[in-house]
């Protein structure tokens, strides 16, 4: 294999292990990372290129999304309005945790304290 390169079984490994995957747009607004991302059970963190975050919140509103603040900043790069740190992440972790819970009637200290679910997941950039 190539170094760096992950087999398929350690792609999924990974997958399944995260509880939110870096998943930038590609060619185009969506992509099929962003779809194996919330198969494997995590969080896709999407860029918020103009026309992506609206068809997500037309189409897969109910689905679990990070989204980075930002823009375009040079010839079809993606710069974030924020600092994307540890930290960042884990603030909106917490508050994707406490919307999820809202709409499930169920409390995020409750679903913090499961510890199958994402939750007790790692952070992983696999791509």
């Amino acid at each position: 294999g190539h170094a760096g390169k992950l087999t398929m079984d350690q792609y999924i490994g990974k997958l399944a292990s995260s509880r939110m995957v870096w998943s930038p747009a590609g060619h185009g607004l969506s992509t099929f990372r962003d779809l194996e991302v919330i198969l494997a059970g995590a969080a896709p963190v999407l860029d918020g290129l103009p026309g992506r975050r609206e068809l997500y919140e037309k189409k897969f509103r109910s689905l679990p999304v990070i989204w980075v603040p930002g823009s375009y900043c040079r010839a079809q790069h993606f710069c974030p309005s924020v600092n994307v740190t540890p930290g960042w992440l884990e603030g909106e972790w917490a508050s994707l945790l406490a919307r999820r819970g809202r709409r499930r009637g169920v409390s995020a200290r409750r679903q913090r304290g499961k510890s199958a679910g994402p939750e007790a997941r790692t952070v992983h950039h696999i791509f």
